[in-house]
């Protein structure tokens, strides 16, 4: 290689590595203006949302409640009195009030939902991002895709009028598709490692928002019936490759979230009966 070809090929890491930074602060910009920059470190002003936002603000305080107190989060005595609720049940965002935990139990629920609506949708237009580039697309096309899902109608609503966390982070959404590509659309590498990913990635969602996973079933399943149906030669060469990743991310999913679903079908305090008529 010669001494100009070795220039370019720095000269464009720079850049490129310079696009990344700035993608991420146009992200942050973009998230702050959600809610604007003043009320981001309140401890006591709740953004205005539908309602939903008290309970956010009551999640993030009860799990890092939980576990500061070494209780089941999964399940509370604050609601339902005297039998208590079995939170599989609600949406109490399990795993973000996990991550906030420690803003949460030192400068309390508010303030982590002030920051967490901010910081949401930057985190996701990062993940759409990292996985288009992934996918071998250009830098820039990458950059407006990931702006376009992080900040696009769905989020903004989520956050801007309903302040519904769970469904505003998306993060675990993408390289969920790109597991899911690798181990059954386009196989490539290892089998069982594109399953175990793609299992964590569905088992991840699960402590997320367990309504955003079954989109991605519903989704997913008839595009991957409807792929293996065009090319069946594919499928017959495939065949093994496919079962190893089945597997793999069956029992990858399980790990991470077979305690949730043991606990909403037979833990205490379940719902076991007709709601609503």
């Amino acid at each position: 290689m010669n001494r100009s070809q070795e220039w370019r090929d720095v000269s464009e890491k720079t850049s490129h590595r310079l696009f990344v930074v700035g993608f991420v602060l146009v992200a942050g910009i973009l998230g702050c203006l959600l809610y604007g920059f003043g009320d981001l470190f309140s401890t006591s002003k709740i953004p205005i949302g539908n309602g939903d936002s008290s309970q956010a603000v009551w999640s993030l305080a009860w799990v890092a409640h939980a576990l500061s107190s070494a209780s089941n989060p999964l399940v509370t005595r604050s609601m339902d009195l005297p039998n208590g609720a079995n939170l599989m049940f609600n949406t109490p965002e399990l795993l973000l009030g996990v991550l906030a935990s420690p803003l949460t139990i030192v400068k309390g629920p508010v303030l982590a939902l002030n920051v967490l609506i901010r910081l949401l949708p930057c985190l996701t237009a990062l993940s759409m991002f990292v996985v288009l580039r992934k996918w071998m697309v250009r830098i820039e096309l990458a950059g407006l895709g990931g702006l376009i899902f992080g900040f696009g109608p769905f989020v903004f609503a989520q956050l801007g009028e309903f302040d519904h966390l769970s469904l505003a982070f998306l993060i675990f959404i993408p390289p969920t598709a790109l597991f899911f590509s690798r181990a059954f659309i386009r196989p490539q590498g290892a089998p069982w490692r594109d399953g175990l990913w793609l299992g964590a990635m569905i088992g991840l969602q699960f402590w997320i928002s367990i309504e955003m996973l079954v989109d991605l079933v519903i989704v997913g399943i008839p595009t991957l019936v409807v792929s293996l149906s065009l090319d069946r030669a594919h499928l017959k060469a495939n065949r093994s490759a496919y079962l190893r990743s089945t597997v793999a991310a069956a029992l990858s999913a399980l790990v991470i979230c077979g305690y949730g679903i043991y606990f909403a079908m037979f833990g205490p305090d379940r719902i076991n009966h007709v709601v609503q008529d």
